[in-house]
C-alpha cells in the first residue's frame, strides 16, 4: 500500500522559500551573463568603430598627402612654363638659388 506524504504548512513554506531562492539565483545568473554579453558586444562595437576611424584617418591623411603632391607638381609645372615663356625656346634660365 502506498503511503501518502502529508506536508505541514511549515514544510511547504520552507520548500517554497527554497524554490524561490533557487529561481532568484538563476534569474540573477541570467542577468549577470546578459550584462557580460552586452558589455562584450559594446566593447567589440567600440573597437570596430575605433578601427574604422583609424582607417578613415589614414585614408584622409593619404588623400591630403596626394593632394599636396599634386599641388606642388602643378606649381612646379606652372613655374617651368612661366620660365620657358620668359626665357624663350632653346635657352636655359639661370638658377638664382645657387
Amino acid at each position: 500500500m502506498t503511503r501518502i506524504r502529508v506536508w505541514t504548512q511549515e514544510e511547504l513554506q520552507v520548500r517554497n522559500a527554497e524554490l524561490a531562492r533557487i529561481e532568484a539565483e538563476e534569474l540573477a545568473e541570467r542577468r549577470r551573463l546578459r550584462a557580460i554579453q552586452e558589455a562584450a558586444e559594446d566593447l567589440a562595437r567600440a573597437e570596430r568603430q575605433q578601427r574604422m576611424q583609424e582607417l578613415y584617418d589614414q585614408y584622409e591623411a593619404e588623400r591630403l598627402h596626394e593632394e599636396r603632391l599634386e599641388e606642388a607638381k602643378q606649381r612646379r609645372l606652372a613655374r617651368e612654363r612661366a620660365d620657358a615663356a620668359v626665357i624663350g625656346p632653346g635657352r636655359r634660365a639661370l638658377d638664382l638659388d645657387d
